[in-house]
C-alpha cells in the first residue's frame, strides 16, 4: 500500500505517472497516466490524475508535444511584438474542448501550426466550454462535464497548440462568452475573493495573453 495521497492516487502512483510522463514514450495524457498507474484510465480521468500528480509532487508537467518552448510572460511578449512588420497568423476558434473526447480538428490545427510556423497564434474565444456553470438548462439527458475536468482538458489542448508553433510565437486568446463564465461566476458567488491567486483566466492559463480584442495592449 503506497503512502497516502489524495482522491485515488498515492504519492508512489504520482511518481510513476511523472516518470512515465517525462520518459518521452507516451504521446497523450491518457497513455502516460495509464502507463504510470499500470491500468487503463479513461481520457477524462487522465487529466485529473495529471493535475493531482502535479499537486502531490509540487511540479508542473510539460506538454507532451515534442517542442518544449520556454516563453516569457504572455503580456510582455505582446508589448515586444512588432505589429508593423508583416507576419503570418493562424487562428482557431470555438474549440469547446472536452475531457471525454479529442477533436480531430484540434490535431489538424496543430499540424497546420507546425507547417505554417506563424508569428501570431490566435484562439478566437470559447476554448473553455464551462457548461457546468452555464445559465442554460440541461439539454435532455446529456450530462454536463465537471468544470475542473474541462479546465484540465482545455489546459492540455491549448498547451499543445502553443507548443506546435515556433519559438517566440505570440499567443493571443480572445475571451469568449463561455470562457468568461469562470470569472463571472466567481465575481458573483465569492466577491470577497477578488484579487486572490487563481481567480482570473490569466492565472488559470498563464501561457496565453487573454484579451477582449486582438489589438488591445
Amino acid at each position: 500500500m503506497g503512502r497516502k495521497g489524495k482522491r485515488g492516487i498515492s504519492i508512489e502512483g504520482a511518481q510513476r505517472v511523472a516518470t512515465a510522463w517525462l520518459s518521452g514514450k507516451y504521446p497523450t495524457c491518457q497513455t502516460a497516466v495509464s502507463a504510470g498507474l499500470g491500468r487503463a484510465v479513461e481520457n477524462r480521468n487522465a487529466f485529473r490524475y495529471r493535475r493531482l500528480t502535479e499537486e502531490l509532487l509540487d511540479i508542473s508537467l510539460p506538454s507532451l508535444r515534442p517542442q518544449n518552448i520556454v516563453h516569457s510572460h504572455a503580456h510582455e511578449e505582446a508589448l515586444r511584438f512588432d505589429w508593423e512588420k508583416p507576419f503570418t497568423t493562424v487562428a482557431v476558434t470555438d474549440c469547446h474542448y472536452s475531457a471525454s473526447r479529442r477533436w480531430a480538428a484540434h490535431d489538424i490545427a496543430c499540424q497546420i501550426i507546425q507547417e505554417v510556423r506563424p508569428r501570431l497564434l490566435v484562439v478566437g474565444g470559447d476554448a473553455l466550454n464551462a457548461g457546468q456553470i452555464s445559465s442554460w438548462p440541461r439539454e435532455g439527458w446529456i450530462d454536463k462535464e465537471e468544470l475542473v475536468d474541462e479546465y484540465d482538458a482545455t489546459r492540455m489542448y491549448t498547451d499543445e497548440l502553443a507548443d506546435a508553433g515556433p519559438r517566440g510565437m505570440l499567443k493571443k486568446w480572445l475571451i469568449g462568452n463561455h470562457d468568461f463564465r469562470v470569472e463571472k461566476q466567481l465575481s458573483q458567488r465569492v466577491p470577497d475573493f477578488e484579487g486572490m491567486p487563481g481567480t482570473t483566466l490569466d492565472e488559470l492559463f498563464p501561457r496565453w495573453g487573454l484579451w477582449m480584442e486582438l489589438m488591445g495592449q
